[in-house]
């Protein structure tokens, strides 16, 4: 974000109240605000980020950005609990010193020739600061499952458990098989036939509308067709959307030899990722795609 010279002096003002005051709600109004909404698009955006579009809020709330909120309290303690994390350092194995991350951020501005603010929020909040390590820990201990990558490829693993921890059986016997040798068995899946794929490819990218996509991921997740988010994408009425789900059912009995049969799981998982991928192309389908992820349940294509 571009700040002017009276706006970067109130945001920096803001930061040094933060730092003297230990948290954001202990300070005065305005800095308050101005924090909170720096601080909840920087978690908001990251946690979406690393859950890849899994998770966009906390508690399944539209939080306000100008107000303290759940986000900034998870900064506030995160930042804190990250400097009294034990562990050992990696490169010598020595224990590890306990760092104070505000002083060392100030620090980093006495030193640096960058402009004050862009030094802060760069080490707190901007691609490499420490609200990434925040929200990943956050996701760690809150999300029911969390991203992980294995041999250059984004999976979803419960948390608390590693990826060379044996798996356990409901007995409490050991499997011969880690969750990273689980990983990779899932990330060969039984191949559909290409013509199959092509047939697919075709039904979703051209027999099918935008319009009809998004109407029918909708439904098969279970998201209401009256959702604002959908009606906002569509820029039509109810009405509208409940016709495109109906139209694409329509052509979906054209290859309903592909969806049936043995191979009938992986061409429907299949199709979802395309609707999924097509939605994902467009920027303005970025909310639904919210919705479709923290909202939506699946549902029975019918």
């Amino acid at each position: 974000m571009e700040y002017t010279e009276a706006q970067s002096a109130a945001m920096l003002a803001a930061w040094e109240e933060w730092k003297e005051r230990c948290a954001v709600q202990r300070c005065q109004a305005r800095n308050r605000m101005m924090l909170s909404k720096v601080l909840t698009k920087a978690f908001r955006d990251k946690l979406f980020a690393v859950t890849d579009g899994t998770v966009s809020t906390i508690d399944g709330k539209d939080w306000d950005e100008g107000k303290a909120n759940p986000f900034v309290h998870e900064f506030d303690v995160g930042i804190i609990e990250k400097a009294e994390a034990p562990g050992d350092n990696r490169q010598t194995g020595a224990e590890k010193v306990k760092k104070n991350y505000k002083d060392a951020t100030w620090a980093a501005v006495r030193e640096s020739q960058d402009p004050p603010l862009k030094v802060i929020h760069g080490k707190l909040i901007g691609p490499k600061g420490i609200i990434n390590d925040i929200v990943e820990h956050y996701v760690e201990r809150n999300c029911p499952f969390h991203w992980v990558t294995v041999n250059g490829r984004r999976s979803l693993i419960r948390s608390g458990v590693s990826v060379d921890e044996p798996l356990r059986g409901d007995g409490g016997g050991e499997s011969a098989k880690t969750w990273e040798e689980l990983l990779r068995d899932c990330s060969t899946p039984p191949e559909l036939p290409p013509g199959d794929v092509a047939e697919l490819r075709r039904l979703v990218w051209e027999l099918l509308s935008l319009e009809e996509c998004a109407a029918l991921l909708a439904d098969f997740r279970g998201l209401t067709l009256e959702h604002p988010a959908l009606l906002e994408f569509l820029g039509r009425t109810k009405g509208a959307s409940y016709a495109a789900r109906d139209r694409a059912r329509q052509t979906l009995l054209q290859c309903r030899d592909l969806l049936s049969g043995d191979t009938q799981r992986l061409a429907l998982d299949f199709m979802l990722r395309q609707l999924k991928e097509r939605l994902a192309a467009e920027k303005r389908a970025l909310r639904l795609l919210h919705a479709l992820s923290s909202e939506g349940k699946y549902n029975n294509l019918g």
